[in-house]
């Protein structure tokens, strides 16, 4: 089966992919899963892989330009109409995908910083000039750092290109550590 690429209006990838089930034309919309912090929480959201672009077969291209709404055109490049997306490009991204054609994304652990070390943000974005503790690589080089904002420990996604280790400071033990409980003797009354 060839492909093509039929471009949405801004956002609409999935009322789109609702509305081609609907009519029963076999297509894909490739979706990553991305770690934000959302209200001081680390959440996982799925976001579109190729923001406006619905993968379709190419012999359902005009039924969909006519019938769909959303679709704003189709991917093209001078005489072609539509252009065709090679078969061995889409079986790749299936290969690589999770039920609901979710791309699965292999994030490296860092190089440079490990689970608790100091941190210090350089920079000219929000946090800079903040220090705080690294606690893992997230996709596209970004990172998760704590930061002591307030008297709480607050999780910050920064671009890991903007981190240096912070120096004179030992890495931090961020496992939380069990309280010990004081046994007093009691006292006794004469």
């Amino acid at each position: 089966m060839t492909w093509s690429l039929a471009v949405t209006v801004p956002n609409a990838e999935g009322a789109v992919s609702a509305l081609l089930a609907d009519r029963a034309v076999d297509h894909h919309v490739f979706r990553i899963r991305r770690s934000i912090i959302r209200r001081g929480r680390i959440a996982d959201i799925l976001v579109p892989a190729f923001p406006r672009y619905v993968f379709i077969p190419n012999d359902e291209c005009s039924r969909v330009l006519n019938e769909v709404t959303g679709v704003a055109g189709l991917v093209r490049f001078g005489d072609n109409f539509p252009e065709e997306v090679p078969d061995a490009v889409v079986d790749g991204l299936l290969s690589r995908c999770d039920p609901g054609d979710v791309l699965t994304i292999d994030v490296p652990d860092s190089k440079r910083f490990k689970r608790g070390d100091w941190v210090d943000v350089i920079g000219v974005g929000s946090a800079a000039g903040h220090h705080g503790l690294y606690q893992y690589a997230l996709p596209l080089g970004r990172a998760c750092v704590w930061f002591d904002w307030m008297g709480q420990m607050v999780p910050v996604d920064v671009d890991e290109r903007d981190l240096c280790e912070r120096e004179g400071v030992k890495r931090t033990n961020t496992k939380k550590k069990k309280k010990r409980k004081n046994h007093h003797r009691s006292r006794k009354l004469k």
